[in-house]
């Protein structure tokens, strides 16, 4: 599993990052250097080649300043997200707050909400507007782009929206069951992929099965390139240069990624 969600970074475009070995107070120290040895190994040759890899403790506190710290030196070395303003945030969790009604939770992909904006719910194009927002379980009147946020959507129903939707500006998309792509099958990849196969299809925070077209060619193997077509079997969101993930229909084996054309 530990390969599988490597692979499943690489695929994404992440470029930072720390590998943490939780529990280490659980097992021998010599365990711990040779399951430390192991991850480094694991991260020869990828782009991860010299980042940190610390052993902690939440039961003894072992390594966790040094954690906090390290934390703090590679965000203030990551330049800042470029930001086109339009905003987005995946949905990752819905739930509803006796008084307040319908609240969504996920991570703000791009632009700003402010209380009091109108907001589109993609596909399903509903519109609506945000009563509250809360980041870190405190109120605020503003979140932008790399915020965690909670936002309470006035007038909807919990059967209104779900985990996989997109709360996006208003009537700036269109949901698509149609999307040409730039696909990267993983070279551990335990089989070709023909043309016409049935795969999930995940982005965002959404899992859609659908088809891969392979325009002139019938496969493609392990650590093979293309230009594709998805022929999704339910509409979703989806935008430009927006990072996505295949895996085999069953059984659920990550096959390759790519990104939105």
């Amino acid at each position: 599993q530990t390969r599988e969600h490597l692979d499943i970074v690489k695929l994404l475009g992440i470029q930072h990052g720390i590998f943490v070995i939780t529990k280490s107070d659980l097992v021998e120290k010599e365990w711990v250097k040779l399951v430390e040895e192991e991850v480094r190994n694991l991260l020869n040759n990828t782009t991860f080649e010299n980042a940190p890899v610390i052993a902690t403790s939440v039961t003894t506190g072992k390594g966790i300043e040094e954690l906090r710290n390290l934390l703090y030196q590679k965000l203030s070395k990551i330049p800042s997200k470029q930001d086109f303003e339009i905003f987005r945030e995946p949905v990752d969790r819905v739930f509803n707050v006796k008084g307040f009604g319908t609240v969504i939770t996920g991570t703000v992909l791009s632009g700003r909400l402010k209380t009091g904006d109108p907001v589109e719910i993609q596909p399903t194009g509903i519109k609506t507007r945000v009563r509250t927002l809360q980041t870190h379980e405190a109120e605020v009147n503003e979140v932008n782009i790399g915020y965690r946020a909670a936002i309470n959507l006035a007038g909807i129903e919990l059967n209104q929206v779900e985990r996989g939707d997109v709360l996006v500006q208003p009537d700036l998309y269109r949901p698509v069951e149609i999307i040409n792509g730039e696909l990267t099958i993983l070279h551990s990849s335990p089989k070709s992929l023909k043309t016409n196969q049935r795969i999930r299809f995940h982005i965002h925070t959404a899992e859609v099965f659908a088809r891969i077209i392979i325009p002139d060619q019938k496969e493609l193997k392990p650590g093979d390139s293309a230009y594709v077509q998805i022929r999704l079997e339910k509409p979703i969101h989806a935008a430009y240069q927006d990072r996505f993930i295949i895996r085999q229909y069953s059984p659920q084996i990550t096959i390759g990624g790519g990104i939105v054309l």
